[in-house]
């Protein structure tokens, strides 16, 4: 896949810088975003003030450009300290609202759901499910599905728990890693909270193939995008090799579910399933970090910084 004009909400964060860095290298990429402080992403790349919830630039960005695809990335309330339920609606309802109204003569869009969508369920995720989630966050995410699906053809993907390259250092996995890297215990509060954890490298194929069979698709397709595997906390830090400090109070235990994908879907009609097992992307990750351990030094590129010590 090459010679596309692709642009990118949400471009400094975690999985849109990925996907800049990932379609870059054959395509004219444009990264659309507002972090003041970009430091996922250098002025080599096609960078492009955009904030969602201004209907007028999104509008005038979108027409200038007429990308071939675009991929809508751009999200708040997804970190536990995002919590104003206004900016939550502004910029993950309003602000997609916006994105589509402006986005309706480009060819392929895609937008970025999230597993919390589906709730608390006791069996693995199905995109078949009635979601019911619990938070403001997973309450808009999950309308911002079914806008998107309902207004025009499109392809949400429902990303479970993404990690790996240029991740904020106090999430769990990096936190973890740098720890190791630096030979410390990482300090750590439940051993059984789950997750389906799938590695940034899958991840960014899923959107290649999304975008490859678009055609193909049905009006408002979501495909689950995770391992299909659900694993704990412990099981990261046993895949590390690495002792862990237990009981800090920064999270409650969850209650008992399955946070697992199943991926069926994705693999007959996109023909995508992830290559990397979380022991294979952790060793990725820390191989990574450990050659760009000057970005985890400054805490100026950790927004969690000012908040916590580290988040599970």
């Amino acid at each position: 896949m090459e010679g596309l004009k692709i642009a990118i909400t949400g471009a400094s964060g975690f999985i849109g810088s990925n996907l800049v860095r990932y379609f870059n290298s054959s395509n004219e990429v444009y990264a659309l975003g507002r972090n003041n402080n970009p430091w996922r992403l250098s002025k080599e790349f096609n960078l492009v003030n955009f904030d969602v919830k201004d209907k007028q630039v999104v509008r005038e960005v979108i027409a200038t450009l007429k990308p071939d695809v675009l991929i809508h990335c751009a999200a708040y309330g997804g970190y536990h300290f995002e919590t104003e339920p206004r900016k939550i609606i502004e910029t993950n309802i309003i602000g997609s609202l916006n994105v589509m109204d402006a986005s309706r003569e480009v060819p392929i869009v895609i937008n970025v759901g999230s597993s919390s969508e589906y709730g608390v369920t006791n069996e693995p995720m199905d995109e078949g499910n009635i979601v019911a989630p619990t938070n403001p966050y997973a309450m808009t995410k999950a309308l911002q599905t079914k806008l998107f699906a309902s207004a025009r053809k499109s392809i949400t993907l429902r990303l479970f728990s993404v990690y790996g390259y240029y991740e904020e250092k106090h999430r769990l996995i990096p936190y973890i890693v740098y720890s190791a890297i630096k030979k410390q215990k990482p300090m750590l509060s439940n051993e059984s909270n789950v997750r389906d954890f799938v590695f940034i490298e899958d991840v960014m194929t899923a959107f290649a193939r999304a975008v490859q069979k678009f055609e193909k698709t049905e009006k408002g397709s979501i495909f689950n995008v995770g391992s299909g595997v659900q694993k704990s906390v412990r099981d990261v830090v046993n895949e590390l090799g690495i002792e862990a400090v237990w009981g800090a109070p920064i999270r409650q235990k969850e209650p008992d579910r399955k946070w697992q994908a199943n991926i069926t879907r994705i693999k007959n009609e996109l023909g995508w399933e992830p290559k990397n097992s979380l022991g294979e992307g952790l060793r990725k990750t820390r191989e990574w970090m450990e050659k760009n351990i000057e970005l985890y030094e400054v805490e100026e590129n950790d927004k969690f910084a000012r908040y916590v010590r580290h988040s599970d």
